[in-house]
């Protein structure tokens, strides 16, 4: 269980993530709770791509 001391740290990791490492961002996003969606299987889906690479059939 985070503290509120970890609480209001991870929120201000949060607010500027623009200017933060991502591995940092990520983690603080976890303990909060914040689920980010995942963009390369968004895009592959647009693309009318599978999700995963190795569910291409080799020809």
């Amino acid at each position: 269980m985070a503290t509120e001391a970890q609480l209001a740290q991870a929120r201000r990791t949060v607010e500027n993530e623009d200017y933060l490492p991502w591995a940092e961002v990520k983690a603080a996003k976890a303990l909060l709770g914040i689920v980010e969606p995942d963009h390369v299987a968004e895009a592959r889906a647009m693309m009318g791509l599978p999700a995963v690479p190795s569910q291409v059939k080799n020809q």
